[in-house]
Formats: C-alpha cells, sequence, structure tokens
C-alpha cells in the first residue's frame, strides 16, 4: 500500500514538474518569437498553396524575402517593386501578423488594390493564426473581434492590437494612428491621381513613429508608385528603393523535368525556358512583359521604345559628387563655392584649373515644378575624352535666375578664357529668355554662337543659343552614345553619376506613326541632363573634333606636342581682335556719337548703325 501511495505521490510531482517545464519551454518560445521574427515565421506561420493537397504550406522565407524583412526593421519606409509571384504581400501579411501578436497595442493598416483584395489579404492572416499551435494561441492575445474590416487581438491586461483592412479609397484611413501600414499592389491602383489621394492620406498615420511598406509591380512610368520609387533612388525621398527580379521567384525556377536547362534537386536556376514563353505571349509590346517579369527596375517602368544607350554600369556601382550648394558673388567681385545639403549644383572639385577649358551646356524649363533645369559643366580628360566635373539641376528656378547661376557657373569655371564656353538649347523657344538674359543683361563674355548654314552669306543668321530640332537632336545623343560605349572594358565618358544613369536608362528609341526614330524619354520620365550633358560633349568635341577623335582604344594625349589639344590658337585671334577693340574704342564711341550728317545718314533713318 505504502508503495503505491509511493508512486502514486512521485507520478503527481513528476506530472507538476513536467506541466512545470512545458509552462517554462513555452514562455521561452513565445520570447524567442517576439525577439526573432524570422524564427517565428519559418516556424509557425502557414500559408495557402495550390501546389500543396492540404491547400497550405509552411511559410520558409527565401534569401530576398528576409532581405526585405530585415530593411523593414532598420528602415521606417520601405517602397519595394517586385515582379510577379515572389512574395511580397505575403511576406508582409506575416509581418503584420507577427505585430499584432507581439506588440501589444499596434495599429495594422493594410490597404489593398480593390475589395476583393483585400479579403484575400485578411484571409492570409486568418489562416495563419489558425494553424499556430494551440499553446501558443493560449500564451497570445485572444481574438476579441473578427471582422469583413479586419481582426482585433486582446492581451489579459486589456491591450488591444488591430489589423484593419481596406482597399484604396480617398481618404482611407484618415485620422488613424499607424504601428504599421502596408500599401499593396499600389500600381494598381486606378486612377492613378487616386494613388496620390491614398499616399497623401496614409503618410500621416505614420508621424508618431509608425513605418510603412509599400510593395507593386510597375503599371507605368509616372504614377505616385514610380515617382516615390525613383525618388528613393536617387535619395530625394525617405522611402527606401527595394527591388527583385523575375529570376528569383519559386514560380520561374527550374527543376529536374526542365528540358532546357536540366535542373536537379540540389540547384533550381532561372527558368529561360519559361521566361521565354511568356514573353513570346508580348513579343508585340515587350514592355508590358517586362512590367510583370523584369530583370531590372528600368525594365519594369518602361513603357514604351527600346532603351538607346545599354551596357551601363549600375547606380549603386556610381557616386555622388563630393560637392553640393551653389555659386555666389562675393563683395570682392570674385565667385565662391557655398555648400548646402539641398542645393541644385554637384561638382566634383571647387578649384577649377585655371589652365583648363571647360564647356557648360545647359537645358532651361520653365520652372513651375514640371521638367528641370540643368547644366553640365565637362572637360577633356588627359586621354582627349569628355568628363563630367559638375550638373546644376532644379525644377523651380525660373529662367531669369537660371540665367543668373548659369552666369555665375561659366565665370567660375573660367580656365583659361574669360569664362567657360556657354551653350543653351533654344527649341521653339524654350530658352530664348535663359539666352537674352545671358547675352543681353548679363553680359556672358563666352558665349557658343551658332551660325545658320544653307542660305546665303548675305542672309545667314547667327543665334547666341543652341538650336535643337529633330535631326540635331538625335545627331548629339548618336555622338553621347559614343562615350557611353564601353571600350576594353571602360567608358569613355567618366564622371558618371546616380541621377544621370537614372535618365539614361529611360531614353528610348521610339518609332512614330510615320516609321522614323525618335529620341527621347519614356513616357512620364525626364531627360533634362541627358540632354544638356549631350549638348555640352556635342559643343567640347565640336571645338576640336579633329584633334580628339574616337577611336577603339585610350591613348593618353601629350599635352604640347603634335597630338596635343592645345587651345590657344582657336583664341589668338579672338585676344587679338578684342585688343585692338579696346584700344580704339574711343574711335568708336566718337564715331557712334557723330550727327547725321557728319556721318552721311539720310534724315528719317531709322535703321541701326
Amino acid at each position: 500500500m505504502l508503495r503505491v501511495c509511493g508512486i502514486f505521490v512521485l507520478g503527481v510531482v513528476m506530472d507538476k514538474r513536467q506541466r512545470r517545464i512545458q509552462q517554462l519551454w513555452v514562455e521561452l518560445e513565445w520570447r524567442r518569437c517576439a525577439a526573432d521574427e524570422e524564427y517565428f515565421v519559418n516556424t509557425y506561420v502557414w500559408v495557402p498553396s495550390e501546389q500543396d493537397p492540404r491547400g497550405r504550406t509552411r511559410f520558409t522565407l527565401f534569401d530576398y524575402q528576409s532581405e526585405l524583412l530585415q530593411l523593414t526593421k532598420r528602415q521606417r519606409f520601405v517602397v519595394a517593386l517586385k515582379a510577379r509571384q515572389i512574395g511580397f504581400t505575403t511576406l508582409g501579411m506575416a509581418h503584420a501578423l507577427w505585430l499584432a501578436l507581439f506588440r501589444p497595442g499596434a495599429n495594422i493598416l493594410i490597404v489593398s488594390e480593390t475589395q476583393k483584395s483585400s479579403n484575400k489579404n485578411l484571409a492570409q492572416a486568418r489562416l495563419a493564426y489558425q494553424f499556430l499551435p494551440d499553446w501558443m494561441k493560449v500564451r497570445a492575445p485572444s481574438i476579441k473581434n473578427d471582422s469583413s474590416n479586419g481582426i482585433s487581438f486582446e492581451t489579459v491586461d486589456g491591450m488591444v492590437s488591430y489589423l484593419k483592412a481596406s482597399p484604396a479609397t480617398n481618404g482611407v484611413f484618415a485620422g488613424e494612428t499607424a504601428s504599421f501600414v502596408l500599401w499593396d499592389e499600389a500600381a494598381l491602383v486606378e486612377p492613378a491621381s487616386l494613388q496620390e489621394d491614398v499616399l497623401r492620406t496614409l503618410l500621416p498615420t505614420t508621424d508618431a513613429g509608425g513605418s510603412m511598406m509599400i510593395i507593386s509591380t510597375a503599371r507605368g512610368a509616372y504614377n505616385r508608385f514610380a515617382k516615390t520609387y525613383r525618388l528613393s533612388k536617387l535619395n530625394e525621398s525617405q522611402f527606401v528603393a527595394f527591388f527583385k527580379p523575375w529570376s528569383v521567384s519559386p514560380f520561374m525556377r527550374c527543376d529536374k523535368n526542365c528540358d532546357w536547362c536540366s535542373g536537379t534537386e540540389t540547384e533550381s536556376p532561372p527558368c529561360r525556358t519559361r521566361y521565354d514563353g511568356k514573353r513570346r505571349e508580348f513579343a508585340d509590346q515587350p514592355w508590358r512583359f517586362f512590367q510583370e517579369y523584369p530583370s531590372n527596375d528600368e525594365e519594369a517602368f518602361r513603357e514604351s521604345g527600346r532603351p538607346r544607350f545599354v551596357g551601363l554600369p549600375t547606380e549603386d556601382t556610381l557616386e555622388n559628387f563630393s560637392f553640393r550648394g551653389d555659386l555666389a558673388w562675393r563683395d570682392d567681385k570674385t565667385i565662391v563655392f557655398e555648400p548646402d545639403p539641398n542645393g541644385p549644383l554637384h561638382l566634383t572639385t571647387v578649384e577649377p584649373d585655371p589652365n583648363g577649358f571647360y564647356v557648360v551646356g545647359a537645358d532651361p524649363s520653365q520652372g513651375v515644378g514640371r521638367d528641370y533645369a540643368t547644366a553640365h559643366v565637362v572637360t577633356l580628360d588627359e586621354f582627349g575624352y569628355p568628363e563630367i566635373l559638375g550638373f546644376y539641376r532644379s525644377n523651380t528656378v525660373q529662367p531669369p535666375e537660371f540665367a543668373a547661376s548659369l552666369d555665375r557657373l561659366g565665370r567660375f569655371f573660367a580656365g583659361k578664357h574669360w569664362a567657360a564656353l556657354m551653350a543653351v538649347e533654344d527649341q521653339g523657344g524654350q530658352g530664348a529668355l535663359a539666352v537674352n538674359e545671358l547675352h543681353r543683361h548679363l553680359d556672358y563674355p563666352n558665349p557658343y554662337v551658332h551660325q545658320q548654314t544653307g542660305v546665303k552669306r548675305s542672309r545667314a543668321a547667327r543665334m547666341f543659343a543652341f538650336p535643337m530640332t529633330v535631326d540635331r537632336r538625335r545627331a548629339v545623343i548618336d555622338r553621347l552614345a559614343k562615350y557611353l560605349t564601353v571600350t576594353d572594358g571602360e567608358i569613355l565618358l567618366s564622371g558618371l553619376y546616380p541621377e544621370l544613369r537614372v535618365e539614361l536608362g529611360q531614353f528610348v528609341a521610339q518609332e512614330t506613326a510615320s516609321g522614323t526614330v525618335r529620341y527621347a524619354a519614356d513616357v512620364g520620365c525626364h531627360d533634362d541632363l541627358v540632354m544638356s550633358l549631350a549638348i555640352s560633349i556635342w559643343v567640347l568635341i565640336e571645338e576640336f573634333e579633329e584633334s580628339s577623335p574616337v577611336t577603339a582604344s585610350k591613348e593618353k594625349v601629350i599635352w604640347g606636342g603634335q597630338s596635343t589639344l592645345n587651345l590657344s590658337k582657336y583664341y589668338e585671334e579672338r585676344d587679338k581682335a578684342i585688343a585692338e577693340f579696346e584700344e580704339n574704342k574711343h574711335q568708336v564711341v566718337q564715331a557712334i556719337t557723330m550727327n547725321s550728317e557728319q556721318l552721311q545718314i539720310p534724315r528719317g533713318y531709322s535703321g541701326r548703325i
């Protein structure tokens, strides 16, 4: 009897100890999930699956999903551009559930394209919660309310976390204070103006310290999603850009049955067979296919044409210029560089070579917040190839102020002459204000002068501007392309920078209705930096084209030798003419002040002397 009682007591003690161990394990596992979101997702989250007969599968994070998840930990605002079927939305919903369970009082807002997609996203969260282990549901906040608009979770001490879902509408979630906002398939929201309203409404919900992730495939190059992504690439937005191509999709990988690439159980490379099969369906409009299955973000946002510049380095391999700010006149009539992190001028040097030769090419704008007024400073490097030393970019500067900025820029990079050679584009009158301001009011000393050809000398006209026609546009772009060609592993043009790289990637050759080819920025994109650079290089090479041909290899130019690009001879005659004018200036003034009888000018003549 005593033995039986002893065994019973021992069993009770062991049972209590096991329960205590189980309780400790539960608490430790709960805390581990709270501290390590990836562990929670990989271990306990289930997601819908068409391949699994149970209709669900364990959510095992791919490397790129883990990368995005970690980015959301470091950055409050993330904009993610994606190809089809790579699981960003599923990851976003798993993150939303983790916040609801392990961050008491969290308010998670999910915005989707339509009510149907909103319901689908919310259903993912329900499924993931449904298949959590029983012990976790006991330890976790309990479901207080579950409706078509969201789910609320309440802890034992009364804290409530909300997981709310809604389609994208005007004023969606206005007045809410969010811990996390997920805007899914933002670019698919129509009309495009609605995207503007949704973002304008959602951003203030994060002002108390919340975070936001925008996820979408591309749907055009000029909607709010595209703008936000591009600005983030240029570091001109609080958002951080994230992109993954079609090749990471688990549904676009090879397997052992693949006829083309013979994938194995252990190695599954991207399947070109599947990719090419899908691409053939869009052979007449390839950019529509690239929006769904892009290899890079330039493909994703392309809306027309084919890229004019290919083989360029990626943006992340390029560096920003060392100096940013603006130029200003000092009291002693000198021009100085004033640093400003938001200034329109970017330079590689603030100490121009006094013996250098510089060209400034400019593309004006109206200064109303649309197109940018841009300019580039270029010179020739030691090999005789173009080098970018700086650029100016602003979409709010008015033409007279832009002309004043160009005046300072050209005088700052004077080199061995009075000022840099200044070429300002004039296309259909666009640029005339800036040109007039430079020529008549600021008295810029070294303007580019275009001599009209193909007419009688008596009717030839000189223009203090760089006229741009359709044919000339193609010519200057083709010349720029020569210096962007990879030769011996290098691009001949030095000084590329991220903002320029973005515009070069968006510049396309489009076929017009008449069958001709037109060079321009893709739909909704900018080409201002491209055009001002193309003008700069055209003028630079036009001055010394015979001395600096584009060759297959770089051969260093020996300054002062037979192959030198000696600039002085081009200015000797001009210097001599100016000296003679200064010497005889009093005679010219005296002649102008003479009366009409002395000059034998008929009375009533109204022409110019």
